[in-house]
């Protein structure tokens, strides 16, 4: 089982669905988590179609919101069953193949906010008991090494996302590769 989640910053363009069918290609993902679509829900069944996946569940876009921010959706391929548990703005949360858990999270992006992507965690933990796997753009790091330009955050900054993973009894995975990829 593999998993691609990339925050596209907008499907709008052809060239970022060529560099997602791109991605699958290379990576050959069975589920595959994009934040930021920029898309309705109904504009997305292109896209699935267009990478020959058999599953695909949507969010809105947030039409109050001037520059049609956000937007999620995760798409499988056929050689998983997916059940959508619960969703929001900022989240899809499914059991894949009544086996494990997958949340692909969009969190907070202003500063002052980041205290509901904590909160979003901690009201999702109870809900299921499956093994657990968090993917996504939380907007938030564990340490200033994982950001590459402008200020470093301060303790109390990277404390919140630090708890929200001790107090749901997560660890962080590394990456592999270059980093900012």
């Amino acid at each position: 089982m593999n998993a691609l989640a990339w925050n596209c910053r907008g499907l709008d363009n052809p060239y970022k669905v060529q560099a997602l069918k791109k991605f699958q290609t290379v990576f050959q993902p069975s589920l595959i988590f994009v934040s930021k679509t920029k898309k309705l829900a109904s504009e997305l069944d292109y896209i699935r179609n267009r990478l020959q996946l058999s599953g695909c569940f949507a969010v809105d876009r947030d039409l109050n919101r001037t520059g049609f921010n956000g937007g999620l959706a995760l798409m499988w391929a056929d050689d998983v069953t997916v059940d959508i548990m619960y969703f929001s703005k900022n989240h899809i949360d499914v059991v894949v193949d009544q086996k494990w858990r997958i949340t692909g999270i969009y969190g907070w992006p202003k500063a002052k906010n980041k205290w509901k992507t904590k909160k979003l965690l901690l009201d999702l933990l109870p809900l299921n008991s499956l093994p657990w796997m968090l993917l996504g753009d939380f907007n938030m790091i564990l340490d200033n090494f994982e950001k590459q330009e402008g200020n470093p955050k301060t303790l109390s900054q990277l404390a919140v996302f630090r708890l929200a993973i001790s107090d749901c009894g997560l660890s962080d995975i590394p990456f592999l590769g270059n980093s900012f990829t």
